[in-house]
């Protein structure tokens, strides 16, 4: 899974709208680059490169999915980066913010 591109999404995964349809990193028995489709009531997750079947989600069911994959990404990357910048992965006070 690539953190900085699930960051990038930030709007689309924090605030999904109906209509909107991306590609990013999803856990589908384990992490696959996924496209979704998000509609008025239901959202769809399918696997690009597999023949597995397309996974409906409950919209307010999708959209918890969709911020705690957010804000896993967001806890890598601030480890990552705080540990090129201290050697130490423990997280600095208040990176919460960064993110947000």
């Amino acid at each position: 899974m690539k953190n900085s591109e699930v960051l990038a999404l930030k709007d689309k995964l924090l605030n999904p709208k109906r209509g909107d349809n991306y590609d990013t990193w999803f856990y589908l028995d384990g992490w696959r680059l996924c496209e979704i489709t998000v509609g008025n009531k239901r959202a769809t997750v399918k696997a690009k490169h597999s023949r597995q079947k397309p996974v409906t989600y409950n919209r307010k069911e999708f959209e918890k999915q969709l911020n705690t994959l957010y804000w896993y990404a967001a806890r890598c990357d601030a480890s990552r980066v705080e540990y090129n910048q201290t050697g130490n992965y423990k997280r600095k006070k208040g990176w919460e913010r960064d993110y947000a």
